[in-house]
């Protein structure tokens, strides 16, 4: 299981960035939360899913593809240009856990997407 500090900030760097973005699913969870590159130079709306005016997150197109390789890299061990994963995760040193399904493409053949889903939390033993 992978605890996620529960004091990241956004703006500090890609890593506290991630770390800030599954500490804000965990949070709602549970929830399903998709990004896209679209154009260059626009921003990437993060929404949860089947909520389309719900704006979840919005971050610098230009850090999107370093924010997916820091998904692939620290979630989903070394993945860094498409993948998926089932990973453990929990808020700085609680005890609840949820389980984070998360799905990637960090490449020119697949596009540049993300999409992770988080289910309801539950104790650990």
């Amino acid at each position: 299981m992978k605890r996620i500090p529960i004091d990241s900030n956004p703006d500090k760097s890609i890593e506290d960035a991630v770390d800030w973005l599954f500490s804000k699913v965990l949070l709602c969870s549970p929830c399903a939360v998709e990004a896209e590159l679209g154009e260059a130079n626009e921003p990437v709306i993060w929404k949860k899913q089947n909520q389309k005016n719900s704006i979840f997150w919005e971050c610098f197109s230009r850090h999107f593809r370093s924010i997916l390789a820091r998904v692939g890299n620290h979630y989903l061990d070394g993945q860094l240009y498409e993948g998926f994963g089932v990973v453990d995760l929990s808020l700085g040193e609680n005890l609840e856990c949820h389980t984070v399904r998360i799905f990637f493409g960090n490449h020119s053949l697949t596009g540049y997407w993300i999409k992770i889903f988080s289910g309801a939390k539950r104790q650990v033993e």
